[in-house]
């Protein structure tokens, strides 16, 4: 399918997930709105003011840490990657939450793979649990 050449669309809906800038740009000399759902990988990305559906990461983070000492946790991993601007927000909002509530946190970052591949960032997770890293 070659968007561009579609006629008698209303609208676009795109995941925001992985899309590049130079995508973004040429998507924005389309002539019909562009509706962005999720968040971008890259920073620069999610500074560029677009219409996106999305949610406060920061506060995800904190909230889930929050509920952990609710439940009267007191010591957790975090385990995830920052190696993009909304994992870096979550990972803000877990260890700020951690702090308030006087959670012990023990953040271990596993690096997502280049081309995000999940399965790979699975086998990366299985590694950094079994000391094989």
């Amino acid at each position: 399918m070659n968007i561009s050449s579609i006629c008698g669309l209303d609208c676009l809906l795109m995941n925001a997930t992985g899309v590049e800038p130079e995508t973004i740009f040429f998507l924005q000399k389309l002539t019909l709105p562009i509706i962005f759902l999720g968040d971008f990988h890259l920073e620069e990305v999610a500074q560029m003011n677009l219409n996106q559906i999305t949610g406060d990461v920061f506060q995800d983070g904190y909230r889930g840490v929050e509920l952990i000492g609710h439940l009267g946790y007191k010591e957790m991993l975090l385990l995830q990657p920052v190696d993009n601007y909304y994992y870096r927000r979550f990972h803000a909002g877990a260890i700020q939450a951690a702090a308030d509530f006087g959670i012990k946190i023990d953040p271990v970052v596993i690096p997502y793979p280049g081309d995000y591949n999940r399965a790979d960032f699975g086998t990366a997770v299985q590694k950094k649990l079994y000391g094989l890293d």
